[in-house]
């Protein structure tokens, strides 16, 4: 019976059958207490007793704070919670209750004063459901959304072993489940992206400092060709020079050869003269020699004639003396164009073999001269590989100048890379998913009578 005392005797007679079948639905599905106004406790059904542990007897008498925690049932607001529903004031709301054996319960409840005729409040039934398991769940979800909240996804709801809540927990269970493996993933990305991004980092500096002293000795040898390049213009010009010297040398050594030739001719034809004159000094020598003989033979005339040959003798003589002198001198001349004659041949041979020498000479000018046309060929041909390896060189140079900068903006974006990495993975470590983590208790729940 939901009432008992003086209340079901007054009424018994007047109850209707239906109400009788409410009362008893009520009794089957839910918890059923009743209390004075001052929250002493006057009966309750067996499902209250199941749900708190208790026997009826251990119960009826003694006042409802054995189902409350001390600090809370010597507190104001529970006295303030009494007062209130003692002036017939309705109170609906989930509680926190204490069972037999010291555990939580959490009911559904509504606490409902009944008047008497008077409109006095004669007592207070409270109609309760138990809605642990679902509190439960709720206060792990809670304790688990605020461990998220603060990056720490080990956070678990206590398992239920049947019906919707334990369906409900096996599944958000594994929602966490995947997440924290998730963040685990995540987490050993970071790790190696980091850890790449670092040996990223490394090697992109030792690049750049390879590509900045590739890019320095680039220039330096670049500096070098041009250097060598310079000095082939120099070398080349002086060999154009030489060439121009080594041709009018030529033209001097042909011009001298022709002076040679006609110094040749010119002797030979003075050769030719001397000769001649030679000739002619034997006709007046021999003159001179048949002018003496009759000389002579005048002087023997003019012995015999006596005094009258006394004078043509005298002419005799000066005529033969005249013919010793020209015999004398003649013989002079010829002695002195024998030796011209020598001198002469000597002179020819000299300048025979002066004509040799400046044949040698011209055909050693024409070698330096086909040599420095080699030369000025070869140093052209240089020059243009020069030119054509200094033009690669420096666009060498300024590809390597390009690398340099790549390489220092590489490094640079390695580096930033590895901070964001190391940003990344601190913010993965703050999602804290260790399941070896100490699990935070649950919020404490509102405590209402």
């Amino acid at each position: 019976m939901l009432f008992s005392g003086r209340m079901n005797k007054r009424d018994g007679e007047h109850r209707h059958p239906e109400d009788v079948a409410i009362v008893d639905t009520l009794h089957r599905v839910m918890a059923v207490i009743w209390f004075k106004p001052d929250g002493t406790i006057l009966g309750a059904n067996e499902n209250f007793c199941k749900a708190t542990g208790y026997q009826l007897h251990e119960i009826v008498g003694r006042h409802h704070r054995i189902f409350v925690d001390a600090a809370y049932a010597a507190s104001q607001d529970y006295e303030k919670f009494w007062r209130i529903l003692a002036g017939g004031s309705f109170h609906e709301g989930q509680y926190k209750r204490v069972r037999k054996d010291g555990s939580d319960l959490w009911i559904q409840a509504s606490y409902n004063p009944v008047l008497d005729a008077r409109g006095n409040v004669d007592r207070i039934i409270k109609f309760a459901t138990d809605v642990t398991k679902r509190r439960t769940v709720i206060d792990g979800m809670l304790a688990a959304f605020r461990k998220q909240s603060e990056g720490d996804f080990s956070a678990r709801i206590p398992p239920v072993a049947t019906g919707e809540m334990g369906d409900f927990t096996r599944q958000f269970n594994e929602s966490l489940d995947q997440k924290e493996k998730l963040f685990r993933d995540i987490a050993q990305l970071v790790s190696g992206m980091e850890s790449a991004s670092r040996c990223l980092s490394d090697h992109a500096r030792d690049v750049a400092h390879q590509t900045a002293s590739q890019s320095e000795d680039l220039a330096r040898t670049l500096a070098a060709m041009n250097t060598v390049a310079t000095r082939l213009k120099e070398t080349t010009e002086k060999s154009r020079h030489s060439r121009r010297l080594a041709r009018q040398a030529d033209d001097k050594s042909g011009e001298g050869r022709q002076v040679v030739d006609e110094a040749k001719k010119v002797m030979a034809r003075i050769k030719e003269g001397s000769s001649r004159m030679e000739k002619i000094v034997g006709v007046i020598d021999s003159i001179a020699f048949q002018t003496n003989l009759l000389s002579l033979n005048a002087s023997v005339e003019a012995a015999r004639a006596g005094d009258a040959g006394r004078g043509f003798a005298v002419v005799a003589q000066e005529v033969r003396m005249l013919a010793q002198d020209t015999a004398r001198e003649s013989s002079e001349i010829r002695e002195l164009i024998r030796q011209s004659v020598s001198d002469i041949v000597q002179g020819v041979e000299v300048v025979e073999r002066v004509g040799v020498v400046l044949g040698e000479i011209k055909t050693g000018i024409f070698e330096i001269v086909a040599e420095a046309e080699y030369m000025e060929a070869q140093s052209d041909a240089q020059i243009a590989g020069i030119r054509d390896a200094s033009d690669a060189l420096s666009t060498l140079e300024k590809s390597g100048r390009k690398s340099v900068q790549n390489s220092r903006d590489a490094l640079q974006n390695s580096e930033d890379l590895m901070q964001r990495a190391g940003r990344l993975d601190n913010l993965v470590q703050s999602f804290g998913c260790a399941a070896s983590r100490n699990n935070q208790p649950p919020p404490q729940a509102r405590a209402a009578g």
